[in-house]
């Protein structure tokens, strides 16, 4: 707890950026002042933007025709995952953990949500790329927090074949559940993302569907099924029945966009150099 406590908020370009748009007369250029005082930031998500994960025709050369083209919101979601990442480039690979193979499995969760929120025709389905790119943060605290100890975690949950959570209430009595939500709380995250960490092994909010957590709780399941990347686990988490029996997905959904996924995982390692 005192390691929450004591861990870094979110990078200014982000809180300078949410002040910005929080008013009502913020205007384009606003807020790509605010993205150029990050010249990191700035160049990824030109370079972002100007990718086939956005489709656009037009090349985008500035960061004010991003916000343009683009939108305000989804520049902003660009931008936390950007500070996110950030934030947690302290993981180090070990035996039980290997960075690149943990982004690349989050780009999988975040890629199908995506797309899975595009084919059920939810409102800004690039805000669930970015969560499925981020369900996995607690777990990062953790290996940055207590790298050896966790990383003993990992292990004990593979040679025991149990869920990683219950390795970490055994251990250390906490989950990376409850430590994404209070990373979520210190960092004044919209309140979605609260919900999405609460009940992302369920899919359900209160017994009923909720675009972050039911979306991704698929995508995670999904991500885990096809053996993109590496979550930490070899466990595949079950997929909640009573969920699907709230969702109307294309039954041909995987076979029509499997390829698309793996191409866009490969496209988010190149572009933010993961």
């Amino acid at each position: 707890m005192a390691k929450i406590k004591d861990f870094p908020t979110l990078p200014t370009i982000y809180t300078k950026l949410v002040d910005v748009m929080n008013n009502p007369y913020c205007t384009i250029d606003d807020i790509a002042n605010v993205i150029a005082t990050d010249q990191s930031s700035a160049i990824k998500i030109l370079k972002i933007s100007n990718s086939a994960i956005y489709g656009h025709t037009k090349r985008i050369k500035s960061v004010s025709e991003a916000v343009f083209i683009i939108g305000a919101r989804e520049i902003k979601a660009i931008v936390l995952t950007l500070a996110i990442m950030k934030l947690f480039e302290g993981a180090k690979k070990n035996e039980n953990f290997d960075p690149l193979e943990f982004w690349e499995f989050s780009f999988a969760v975040g890629s199908i949500s995506r797309n899975l929120a595009i084919n059920l025709k939810l409102p800004n389905p690039e805000d669930l790329f970015v969560a499925g790119i981020i369900h996995g943060i607690g777990k990062l605290f953790l290996i940055i927090g207590i790298p050896d100890l966790y990383s003993n975690i990992i292990s004990a949950s593979k040679l025991k074949k149990m869920d990683l959570r219950e390795v970490e209430k055994l251990v250390i009595g906490i989950t990376h559940s409850v430590i994404a939500q209070l990373l979520a709380e210190k960092w004044n995250l919209p309140m979605d993302f609260g919900i999405l960490f609460e009940n992302l092994y369920s899919g359900l909010n209160r017994g009923n569907f909720h675009n972050y957590a039911s979306v991704v709780h698929i995508g995670l399941v999904s991500a885990s099924m096809l053996k993109i990347g590496n979550s930490c686990t070899e466990i595949i988490p079950a997929l909640n029945k009573d969920l699907l029996a709230q969702v109307d997905i294309d039954p041909k959904f995987f076979s029509k966009n499997i390829e698309l996924i793996k191409k866009e995982v490969i496209e988010m390692r190149m572009l933010l150099s993961v």
